[in-house]
């Protein structure tokens, strides 16, 4: 059975080449709104999130990892991913388990994903 991953990022032409790339391994659901975000994580519950830091947000970037992490979501890892690096610290501030710069590296995405899917990212505890 493959993982399930949430991709979300407004770019319609990053989220089918992810899409491609990950069909592989992944179950890959595909979000281009922030703002349906945290419903498809309600609905489809993914081993993984994978975000854009730079979306045009209805919420910022910390709130909605905020909003996952407080809702039963707490054990989902978040990687989120921007071309802006000053979105690295943000990321990290926000909660974010990892940063992937754009534009993305194939090796360093995948490493990231089984980082994240193998070992847990966040625990519970």
């Amino acid at each position: 059975m493959k993982r399930k991953i949430v991709v979300c990022d407004e770019s319609s032409m990053v989220l089918e080449a992810l899409s491609l790339v990950l069909t592989d391994k992944y179950e890959v659901y595909t979000i281009s709104q922030s703002k349906k975000l945290i419903g498809a994580v309600e609905s489809i519950y993914p081993d993984i999130v994978l975000m854009s830091a730079e979306m045009h947000w209805q919420f910022d970037g910390n709130q909605i990892v905020k909003s996952l992490f407080a809702k039963t979501f707490k054990t989902i890892p978040v990687i989120m991913m921007s071309a802006n690096p000053a979105d690295s610290e943000s990321a990290k501030a926000w909660g974010a388990d990892s940063f992937l710069p754009k534009p993305l590296d194939l090796n360093e995405l995948y490493y990231q994903l089984e980082k994240c899917t193998k070992m847990t990212c966040r625990s519970t505890a």
